[in-house]
């Protein structure tokens, strides 16, 4: 079977009323069991499309290296050669974010069809994730990366202390959150820019303390930085998140974020996709 299609099971035993699972927690476990290889397939998608990111740190690491071994860590060549690195892949970045959040658009489409209970078609699919969604992935992404160009400049103005540590927590657990949400909410919904903006601001402020757990993991990454001395413990560790884990962490924030669309938007506006892919309630 090609990687790109799967044949739909329009009468599969799966998708029957009696087998749905109670309530979202328990959909995320029902498809991480019954669905582990499509998540694996996922993981898989994830991988291609962060290669230029992780090129980039490869990038990063071997010139913060060569800095390290050519000059005194004290001298100002050596800060100068440092600011030059890391805004050099601070910029960089921005474009392999963009890249990777393009790979985003598709995993994320396949995502809701398994929370919907949707036959799979993953060439059309990543069409069309990419067709409805590219222009509010790159403005996503594109945010995202110019806040780590931000972090990097203040890393040369005032060190690597409080302010930097304060900016990237209000960037992984407010800023990128929210902009997740924005962009959940985008794959369920069709409405203005703006609207998408006020909605999302509203389910964020209403799911922030049950994000706050998920958020903080994702900040948890950043101090994979400080493995300095085993690299190539850091780069299995970054492939193996990055494969393994990042596409159940996605399947786990939609199936939070979508309890919240049926709690304070779905059940009074759209009935029709209030609790779906759950059991009905009596």
């Amino acid at each position: 079977m090609s990687l790109f299609y799967r044949k739909p099971k329009v009468a599969d035993k799966y998708f029957s009323e009696d087998r749905l699972p109670a309530n979202r927690f328990y959909q995320f476990l029902d498809i991480s069991k019954n669905r582990f290889t499509i998540m694996l397939m996922l993981g898989l998608w994830f991988l291609l499309f962060f290669i230029p990111l992780f090129a980039l740190i490869l990038l990063r690491d071997s010139m913060i290296s060569s800095i390290y071994a050519e000059c005194d860590p004290g001298s100002n060549e050596f800060t100068a050669r440092e600011l030059q690195a890391e805004m050099l892949y601070s910029f960089l970045r921005v474009i392999g974010l963009m890249i990777f959040f393009i790979g985003l658009c598709m995993e994320l489409k396949i995502i809701k069809r398994l929370i919907f209970c949707e036959p799979i078609f993953w060439k059309e699919d990543f069409a069309e994730g990419i067709k409805e969604n590219w222009k509010y992935f790159l403005l996503v992404s594109f945010t995202i990366g110019l806040m780590g160009v931000l972090r990097a400049y203040l890393t040369f103005l005032l060190g690597r202390g409080i302010v930097y540590y304060a900016v990237s927590a209000v960037d992984f657990v407010i800023l990128i959150p929210y902009l997740l949400t924005f962009v959940m909410l985008s794959y369920i919904y069709n409405e203005s820019v703006f609207l998408r903006m006020a909605h999302s601001f509203n389910i964020f402020i209403k799911s922030f303390i049950f994000v706050l757990p998920l958020s903080a993991l994702l900040f948890a990454t950043k101090f994979l930085r400080c493995i300095t001395t085993l690299p190539l413990l850091k780069y299995a560790i970054i492939l193996i998140l990055v494969a393994f884990v990042l596409p159940f962490y996605c399947l786990g924030f939609f199936e939070l974020e979508f309890w919240f669309f049926d709690k304070y938007i779905n059940k009074t506006n759209f009935p029709s996709i209030y609790r779906i892919g759950l059991k009905k309630q009596k």
